[in-house]
């Protein structure tokens, strides 16, 4: 059996296609692309049908990803002044 690699952007555009209402149905979208309607359904429920959803989740997860760094950063920055003694200068 063949296995076709789809990214997730096609994945999108497949989804897209059927919201859009171009594809009469899941079973002619389906052999369309050649998958089975399980990936179809696999597909819906893992991307969702908006594609701008799936963008949106995509931003917040880079973003909570910066923020979880710069939140590191700012920790091991003030255990190495507070391990240095600096805070306790600081406060004299």
């Amino acid at each position: 059996m063949k296995k076709n690699q789809f990214s997730p952007k096609q994945i999108q555009n497949i989804l897209q296609e059927m919201d859009a209402q171009e594809a009469p149905s899941v079973v002619a979208l389906c052999q369309k692309y050649s998958i089975s309607r399980q990936t179809y359904y696999y597909w819906r429920a893992k991307y969702g049908t908006d594609a701008t959803q799936t963008d949106r989740i995509r931003q917040l997860e880079l973003e909570t990803r910066e923020l979880r760094n710069m939140l590191i950063k700012q920790r091991f920055q003030i255990e190495m002044l507070s391990s240095s003694g600096f805070a306790a200068q600081a406060t004299r």
